[in-house]
């Protein structure tokens, strides 16, 4: 989805509806972990994007013994939005939202 922030501003929203027992990783992981989400929007003229992909709410985080290290991860639901600048009245905004899951 998209949310207006003004008329030259907007944000693109992912939102993840979590099954119960799974969990999605976080934006944030250290390499030598899980995949971590990525929301990655194609190249436009139509838009600029402004910043980096933020999450909510704030991911749980927790020593992982199959990784040796702290993982971070959203249960139930999580929101990824990345804030653009619009260049032209009217855009399309292709991407892909990259995660994984485990239980």
């Amino acid at each position: 989805s998209t949310e207006a922030i003004n008329d030259k501003e907007a944000y693109v929203i992912a939102t993840a509806k979590i099954d119960k027992g799974w969990h999605v990783y976080s934006l944030n992981i250290e390499d030598g972990g899980p995949i971590a989400t990525s929301l990655t929007l194609s190249p436009s003229k139509s838009y600029t994007l402004v910043g980096k992909t933020t999450e909510a709410p704030e991911a749980e985080k927790a020593f992982d013994p199959n990784f040796n290290m702290n993982i971070a991860w959203h249960e139930d639901r999580a929101v990824f939005k990345q804030k653009i600048k619009l260049n032209t009245q009217e855009a399309t905004i292709n991407g892909v939202l990259e995660f994984m899951v485990c239980n």
